[in-house]
């Protein structure tokens, strides 16, 4: 939640939303980068530098590869399989510092997390998709002959949604394959005579 919402990832072209976060984005690659580089190190020395790549690369690159194919917008939440494996190195870069270099590495991790932390919690731009709410306004204003169409929604929406519409579900991977994509949702809405689409 520091640097680009993932809203402006989807809506936006990447190059302007990453020169319009090229501070923040800098500022963590800075932060985390110099002491995920000293991390590795550290790692290295000790014989773990293959442990701290497997936990690492591997699932960055099954995201990444996701992402390319269009599956999954990226996000970093994704790769909380590897976030053990990023603290531990993150501590071996910290302890690998002297007292002083120390003192300003844990500070400036502090004043990322900060940042994050009031983004996630304060800034309507890093809220979380509202399906809870989605959900109740469906509920309320949909009518006999529509359709609820997920979207990459499916889980969310069954849970919240209560009520009589029938709920069909699309596969975010068609976005890359438009003739497939209209397919699937000529298919979902077959038989409707409206459907409200929940992404």
């Amino acid at each position: 939640s520091f640097a680009p919402p993932l809203r402006e990832l989807r809506t936006e072209p990447m190059a302007r939303v990453l020169a319009r976060h090229a501070a923040a984005t800098l500022a963590v690659a800075i932060v985390f980068g110099a002491l995920l580089v000293t991390g590795l190190s550290a790692l290295r020395r000790r014989g773990r530098l293959g442990d701290a790549a497997l936990w690492l690369l591997v699932p960055a690159l099954v995201v990444s590869y996701f992402a390319l194919q269009n599956f999954k917008t990226f996000h970093p939440r994704y790769l909380m399989v590897a976030y053990p494996a990023f603290l531990l190195t993150l501590a071996a870069g910290v302890m690998a510092l002297g007292r002083r270099p120390r003192t300003v590495a844990v500070m400036a991790l502090g004043a990322v997390w900060l940042v994050a932390l009031h983004h996630h919690y304060f800034d309507p731009r890093y809220a979380k998709e509202d399906y809870r709410a989605a959900g109740e306004l469906v509920r309320e204003r949909g009518v006999p002959g529509e359709r609820l169409v997920e979207v990459h929604s499916d889980e969310a929406m069954r849970y919240y949604y209560r009520g009589p519409l029938p709920q069909q579900s699309v596969w975010l991977g068609f976005a890359g394959r438009r003739e497939r994509l209209e397919h699937e949702l000529d298919r979902a809405l077959e038989g409707s005579r409206g459907a409200w689409v929940v992404l």
